[in-house]
């Protein structure tokens, strides 16, 4: 188990969770004293993978007829990049921001005010903070 360990720290590898019940193994005996369950299968991805895939879930589901239970894994839904007209540039950060005090409470308030808004999508709250940080940079810093 210790190799296992290792290995998936050098492969920059992290166990991705479940949703449903904690053991997907089963033995199958009917007799309480016999009766052994285990949790066997486990989801890994690297940070890239997960970057790419925030919204990931994994899922042990019901066994059916196996002493497996199937795990199922939903990375969510794709989100869709719309612009709100043709000749729109999708907006970027700029490092030098990095270098102000205020930027750091300033993408906390923007990401505090798209939530308090109802926005779901990481799509739509990377949209909402770095409108918001053009916005500052614009009227405060004078860029």
């Amino acid at each position: 188990m210790e190799q296992f360990r290792e290995a998936t720290e050098d492969c920059d590898l992290q166990d991705l969770g479940y949703v449903g019940d904690a053991f997907n193994w089963r033995n199958n005996h009917h007799n309480a004293g016999s009766y052994i369950r285990e949790w066997l299968d486990r989801a890994l991805a690297n940070t890239a993978w997960r970057w790419k895939f925030p919204l990931v879930q994994v899922i042990n589901d019901d066994p059916r007829h196996s002493d497996h239970r199937p795990v199922i894994m939903e990375v969510g839904e794709r989100e869709v990049w719309r612009w709100e007209s043709p000749g729109e540039v999708m907006r970027i950060f700029e490092a030098r921001w990095l270098e102000e005090e205020d930027c750091a409470a300033k993408v906390e308030e923007a990401w505090g005010s798209a939530l308090i808004d109802g926005t779901t999508t990481l799509f739509e709250l990377q949209g909402h903070v770095l409108g918001e940080l053009w916005e500052w940079d614009r009227s405060v810093l004078g860029s």
